[in-house]
């Protein structure tokens, strides 16, 4: 059993990987369905006015969805590197966080695909026994 101040930490991390990941994939369903509606739209050779202006409305559309997941990523981002862990967390322990991040964040926080890679990027004090750096690195391609 782990440390009782790594486990609080563990713990913090994955409700905020589950909140946000949510909130991601919530979004980018919708992008998906927008994607593909306007995928057929744009395929039309002869496009009639209304399918012009429903065009015009769904590239809107989709400039938000994407504005949304990108600020939902910085959200995450935000909020796990205000999070450490307590003081006096045994170093061994300490010394695997990295790894767990990764894998946490892959598996279980924010569902990857369709153009979303995450990669934790930690960096683990030796001496003080603590957190020195903790960054995310999110790309969302479109």
């Amino acid at each position: 059993m782990s440390d009782y101040r790594i486990e609080a930490y563990k713990k913090a991390v994955q409700r905020i990987t589950a909140k946000w990941g949510a909130e991601i994939a919530k979004a980018e369903k919708e992008l998906g369905a927008v994607d593909e509606e306007l995928a057929e739209l744009e395929a039309l050779e002869e496009p009639t006015e209304d399918d012009e202006k429903k065009i015009k409305a769904l590239k809107e559309k989709q400039a938000a969805l994407r504005k949304r997941i990108v600020n939902c990523a910085m959200n995450l981002k935000v909020n796990l590197m205000v999070i450490t862990p307590q003081p006096g967390a045994p170093k061994k322990e300490l010394l695997e966080l990295p790894k767990w991040l990764k894998r946490i964040i892959e598996e279980e926080g924010i569902p990857l695909g369709r153009g979303v890679s995450i990669a934790p990027d930690v960096d683990v004090d030796i001496k003080s026994m603590t957190l020195e750096k903790f960054g995310i690195t999110i790309t969302v391609k479109w």
